[in-house]
């Protein structure tokens, strides 16, 4: 695994620790949530693509 990749792991293992706290919250920023989701989404689509990328070239 190259160290792109596993930054981008690293990177979304701590979006999700925020928005774990955040829902835990008693009255959780709708704001914030709706951005971490989106941040969460971009990450994990980015992250399939550096896992995808050898295999579809073959490699």
């Amino acid at each position: 695994m190259n160290i792109f990749t596993f930054n981008l792991m690293v990177l979304l293992q701590r979006v999700d620790d925020a928005l774990s706290s955040e829902r835990g919250k008693a009255r959780p920023d709708g704001h914030l949530v709706a951005r971490l989701r989106l941040r969460r989404d971009v990450l994990m689509s980015r992250l399939r693509r550096s896992l995808a990328g050898p295999r579809v070239l073959g490699a």
